[in-house]
């Protein structure tokens, strides 16, 4: 009588495959969270690089406009201080 296998051996069978699934789908879930918390970092540094290039880019051509404003601004005080 020892083939027969009882309700307790299901529900221990049941339970055994049950936790070897569910720490199975937990491993995955944490990769996958891994696997897009990296993916979304690079993007935000990728981002970040980006915009840090544009940001370098307008800073000089806004410096470089006030400089030429300011040589402008200048140039015509001079003109007015002659007429003057």
């Amino acid at each position: 009588m020892e083939d027969q296998i009882t309700r307790k051996d299901l529900a221990e069978s049941e339970e055994r495959i049950t936790t070897q699934i569910t720490t199975q789908i937990t491993a995955q879930i944490h990769g996958l969270r891994s696997y897009i918390d990296e993916r979304t970092h690079d993007s935000e540094t990728r981002l970040l690089k980006a915009f840090h290039g544009w940001a370098r880019t307008m800073e000089i051509r806004v410096r470089s406009a006030d400089e030429r404003i300011s040589i402008i601004e200048e140039r015509v005080a001079e003109l007015e201080r002659g007429r003057a």
